[in-house]
């Protein structure tokens, strides 16, 4: 939300600044004819808003020694995916006009190739525990995303052949998340292996500008979309001489989860027929 919010006021600046020198100027209503129906295909880059984490807890009725406690509390792991990747997709859609004001409904479809890790070592929390020392002692979060689509209503103003609008509603995505806690030392050992996958459904909000030349049009659009949460809940798997230590461990729980959101910018070409 932190890159959404200044890009959706500079949106709503700018679109409102060039309606009113649109009006100012006296420019006569559009007569480029914006209605009907279209396809089309869009190609550019989104930037990764997520947050996943992973957070452990002692999930027994028991009372735990305060050095376990407090290794356990050092297990807690997330981080911010702030990488770009490449979306390309489809769309189909219908417009109506109003003199200058047009109206559309928007369907669309499109890959979106972003996936984002953070591995750390975990020694220091795991050689308290294991004995001799781990000779494997690491930490992993994943998120990746794949497919997204959005179904969208569009307000714009025309001036002749430019379209200036805004645009939002619902979106739908797939995508997969996982955190991984890996310790041994060859024969006691500590694991945690939480994951979720699968469609997810939120919404997004944005706006664009389109330039037509008979029945083509070419434009640049941004969307943010936030496709919600994705969460797992995963108890240990644990292995350890000391049978008091391992029914401990055996409690410690993983509650982990992603919010899933990105924004996107993309070049849009569209046929109306």
């Amino acid at each position: 939300m932190k890159k959404f919010l200044p890009v959706l006021s500079m949106t709503a600046i700018s679109v409102l600044t060039q309606t009113a020198t649109a009006s100012d100027l006296g420019f006569a209503p559009a007569s480029f004819d914006w209605r009907g129906a279209y396809f089309g295909a869009n190609l550019g880059a989104g930037l990764n808003d997520s947050a996943i984490s992973g957070q452990y807890a002692y999930r027994g009725s028991g009372t735990i020694p305060p050095a376990t406690s407090a290794l356990i509390n050092q297990m807690a792991f997330d981080f911010d995916p702030t990488d770009a990747a490449f979306t390309g997709g489809v769309s189909v859609g219908y417009n109506w006009q109003y003199s200058s004001i047009v109206l559309g409904l928007e369907a669309d479809m499109s890959y979106f190739d972003a996936s984002s890790s953070r591995t750390r070592n975990v020694n220091g929390i795991v050689n308290p525990v294991l004995t001799p020392d781990a000779t494997l002692a690491t930490q992993r979060l994943e998120a990746t995303g794949e497919w997204f689509g959005t179904i969208r209503g569009r307000l714009g103003y025309a001036m002749d052949n430019i379209l200036l609008y805004g645009t939002g509603g619902f979106a739908y995505g797939y995508a997969k998340a996982s955190s991984d806690f890996q310790a041994t030392n060859g024969t006691e050992f500590l694991n945690w292996n939480g994951s979720d996958n699968g469609w997810t459904f939120g919404w997004t909000l944005g706006g664009g500008v389109e330039y037509g030349v008979d029945r083509w049009t070419v434009g640049l659009e941004y969307l943010y979309v936030d496709l919600g949460s994705y969460e797992w809940h995963v108890d240990g798997d644990v292995n350890l001489a000391n049978a008091g230590d391992e029914a401990i461990w055996q409690d410690v729980r993983d509650s982990g989860s992603m919010d899933y959101a990105f924004s996107l910018v993309r070049g849009t070409v569209k046929y109306r027929f």
